[in-house]
């Protein structure tokens, strides 16, 4: 057998090398990334769910938001699926008790309590703040974080017994008890003092005789929504390819034969 290495050979062996060095690379670190969402439109209220592409575009998020309501405007009773309307001040709530015209098709508490359930493109989103582009009267706001890691979560059905109530929200993952927030300034994100993650952000009124002091009916419109995740980027195999075939360039130029010298 000749003691020299076929062109073939190498290229195996330096395809190889590249892979072992892409098994042995140490892990890169994770990038913590802020996405925006604007939430302000003109569509009628007439779906359950929306779809919103962040304002970034390299990397972006896809944020879903489902409309639902309580029984009762005290927060108790199965919750029930409702429609989500998208207007110039943001996202409202309408179905049920709440008409389609103003202010009843905002997110409000009066008949019932109005529920919009955010869902983000994969779990550990950390919630960092909310705006409002319309109110009328008070805007009290409450939120739960988490819910399952699995998408399509749907709050009307996802309890045991097929319906779910507020104070089931435990038991599917939301954290309790909910997070306060008190009158919100239109056009003025409001920071959620929060480091609770998950994929799915709760957003409702404030129930009527909560925690949070003031008027008992609230209308808003939800018009931009903030969190942060941390995601690992892909690992450089691309760059290890490349040294990999200078390698076999330097190896090839290597052996090459030395002319023979003339007598």
């Amino acid at each position: 057998m000749s003691g020299k290495v076929g062109l073939g050979m190498l290229r195996n062996l330096t395809a190889g090398a590249a892979l072992a060095l892409a098994s042995f690379a140490p892990p890169a670190a994770a990038d913590v990334i802020e996405f925006s969402w604007n939430l302000t439109g003109n569509s009628a209220p007439t779906v359950h769910e929306r779809t919103f592409t962040s304002v970034q575009n390299s990397p972006s998020s896809i944020l879903t938001a489902r409309a639902y309501a309580t029984g009762n405007d005290d927060g108790t009773g199965n919750i029930v699926a409702r429609n989500l309307g998208l207007y110039s001040g943001g996202l409202g709530v309408s179905g049920g008790s709440d008409s389609t015209s103003s202010p009843n098709h905002s997110l409000d508490n009066v008949g019932a309590n109005d529920l919009i359930l955010f869902e983000f493109d994969a779990g550990g989103y950390n919630p960092r703040s909310i705006t409002i582009g319309w109110k009328q009267g008070d805007a009290d706001i409450q939120i739960w974080v988490g819910g399952p890691g699995s998408a399509g979560l749907n709050l009307a059905t996802a309890c045991a017994g097929g319906n779910c109530d507020v104070s089931e929200l435990a038991a599917i993952g939301f954290s309790v008890p909910a997070l306060e927030y008190a009158d919100l300034a239109v056009n003025t994100p409001r920071l959620l003092s929060t480091t609770l993650t998950g994929r799915y952000l709760l957003v409702a009124p404030r129930f009527e005789g909560g925690a949070i002091p003031g008027g008992d009916e609230d209308y808003m419109k939800i018009s931009s929504l903030v969190a942060m995740v941390s995601r690992v980027p892909e690992p450089a195999t691309a760059s290890l390819v490349l040294i990999a075939l200078a390698a076999l360039g330097r190896s090839r130029k290597a052996r090459k034969p030395a002319r023979a010298r003339a007598i």
